[in-house]
């Protein structure tokens, strides 16, 4: 009985302790190669408000959190990262408000490249996707965006390049109490909305699948599921010895 989750928990055991390697390894380069410990906090704490981001507005659509969906912290980790070198590698020496609206106009292009080419692989073939996407990059920065983004993109160019620094720069604080806010908030959502599921903490497919039916009722409908559940703590507590 329950054969799904005696196969899949100890492989998602193994897998917690990979993504979480996965993280140190990216904090511990993005700190050789920056040789900052607040940068490196910094980014650090910007990925750990993503992941509470984004599980906080997955709650408010399901309570459900099947364990495949684990993948996007892998994500996050590698969108992150490479955002991460990008900001670091383009900020000025001498910061003024010039170089800065440079290096924003540079890194919201990058950035855009950068995440788009590492989430869309993601989402079908990996291989395929991945070759094709690299290609595609490839193209455009070196033939086809240099020829078309004055002639049709002008309006969104203008966007990228003079607007969004404008506005970041200028707006700097409203932004920062903005996303203090947000993480906030996002932090109370996923604390309160999200959780897994009581019944069935590996589900894979939506309740209404027929393969998930015995994992969601099982434990509701069988004593011995919920013994064979539970885990014993072995403590025990000695309030005082008596001769």
């Amino acid at each position: 009985m329950d054969i799904k989750r005696d196969l899949l928990y100890d492989g998602a055991k193994r897998d917690s302790l990979l993504a979480c390697g996965a993280a140190f390894s990216v904090f511990l380069i993005v700190f050789l190669y920056s040789l900052n410990i607040f940068y490196c906090i910094m980014v650090a704490f910007v990925l750990f408000a993503s992941v509470l981001s984004a599980l906080a507005i997955y709650s408010l659509f399901t309570v459900n959190f099947p364990l495949l969906n684990l993948v996007i912290f892998v994500l996050l980790l590698a969108i992150g990262s490479d955002d991460a070198f990008v900001l670091l590698n383009s900020f000025p020496i001498d910061v003024t408000s010039q170089n800065i609206h440079q290096c924003l106009s540079h890194t919201a292009n990058a950035m855009l490249l950068t995440s788009s080419s590492t989430a869309v692989p993601f989402l079908q073939i990996f291989l395929a996707v991945l070759l094709s996407s690299d290609v595609l990059d490839y193209l455009l920065d070196r033939y086809i965006q240099r020829s078309i983004t004055w002639r049709i993109f002008s309006k969104f160019n203008y966007l990228m390049r003079d607007l969004l620094p404008f506005v970041i720069i200028t707006g700097r604080y409203i932004w920062i109490s903005s996303l203090a806010a947000i993480v906030i908030t996002m932090t109370y959502l996923t604390y309160n909305n999200l959780q897994f599921p009581p019944y069935n903490p590996l589900q894979l497919f939506v309740d209404s699948n027929e393969h998930e039916w015995y994992d969601n009722n099982a434990e509701k409908n069988f004593e011995f599921i919920a013994n064979k559940l539970q885990i014993p703590i072995a403590i025990r507590l000695i309030w005082g010895l008596t001769p």
